[in-house]
């Protein structure tokens, strides 16, 4: 009864949500499996922490083994169903850490029961110190890098430099009186620029080019602007120009490439992106180029 909202949902919009997660998880086999299961293994020791992992594996393991309790059984039967759906996904595509977290509510409350020998609490104590100092280096490093970690390769920097760059796209934004839109590829861009940009205006996802994302289910630019209006587009910087610009280039007047906008953190580039202006909106809108 509870799920049934996104079962309906889903049904008046052609099972979208599933056939995307489906693809997503399931799809045709990529690279090498090992690497992605070596890969899933080491998210969750970074993840959950060594010493937590390696207890919370041992509480399942115990209790499919020699449960009495028909509670812990269940929890243990959750947990490990989780989990060893997604090392089963992984033998096909990717699996992002976060994935298999769902599995851990159940893993945590069994060991919360079956932590009681002092051998067992010793290595409790010993994982949740360490769970903590894990937490704390990591709240540290996203306000003040400790890492050695360049920019590039650290996930906690992509959230660097937006406020700068947003200041770069106002400035074309508002160099003008025609009406003027704001877009870009990426809904992790979309959304960065949306709180960074003054006013926090409606930002648009392209969506012409890689993943679906939700903006696509929202407001799109064609079924907002009018005839005459631009578009700022922030695209990743590339010896080319984007395909998403080739694609829209027929549905304006004129293109205009502008200025290089870096995504910084402390001076070391996390990411580059380019600043694009299309003027003249004449109406339509490229079809999607499917990955």
């Amino acid at each position: 009864i509870v799920f049934l909202p996104v079962l309906l949902w889903n049904r008046e919009h052609d099972w979208l949500s599933f056939r995307f997660q489906l693809q997503h998880g399931l799809g045709a086999p990529k690279g090498s499996a090992l690497k992605r299961e070596l890969d899933l293994i080491g998210g969750q020791l970074g993840l959950v922490s060594p010493i937590y992992f390696g207890l919370a594996a041992w509480a399942v393991v115990r209790a499919l083994r020699g449960a009495r309790d028909d509670r812990r059984f269940v929890l243990a039967v959750v947990a490990a169903g989780c989990w060893l759906f997604f090392a089963w996904s992984a033998l096909r595509r990717p699996v992002e850490a976060n994935w298999p977290a769902p599995s851990y509510i159940a893993a945590i409350a069994l060991l919360a029961v079956t932590v009681h020998e002092r051998r067992t609490r010793r290595w409790w104590r010993a994982g949740t110190v360490l769970a903590g100092l894990l937490v704390a280096v990591i709240y540290i490093h996203a306000l003040v890098p400790i890492l050695p970690l360049p920019a590039r390769r650290d996930p906690l920097a992509r959230s660097a430099g937006w406020a700068e760059v947003a200041t770069l796209v106002e400035r074309v934004r508002a160099g003008t009186r025609i009406r003027t839109h704001v877009a870009a590829d990426r809904y992790q861009d979309v959304s960065e620029l949306a709180w960074h940009l003054p006013g926090r205006p409606q930002v648009f996802a392209l969506g012409l080019v890689g993943r679906h994302n939700q903006y696509e289910l929202w407001h799109t630019f064609p079924q907002v602007a009018r005839t005459g209006d631009d578009l700022v587009a922030l695209l990743d910087e590339r010896d080319t120009r984007p395909p998403a610009i080739e694609l829209l280039a027929p549905y304006f007047t004129a293109v205009e490439q502008g200025a290089r906008a870096p995504l910084l953190r402390n001076g070391d580039t996390v990411a580059v992106r380019r600043i694009w202006r299309l003027s003249g909106y004449r109406g339509g809108w490229p079809a999607r180029v499917e990955p």
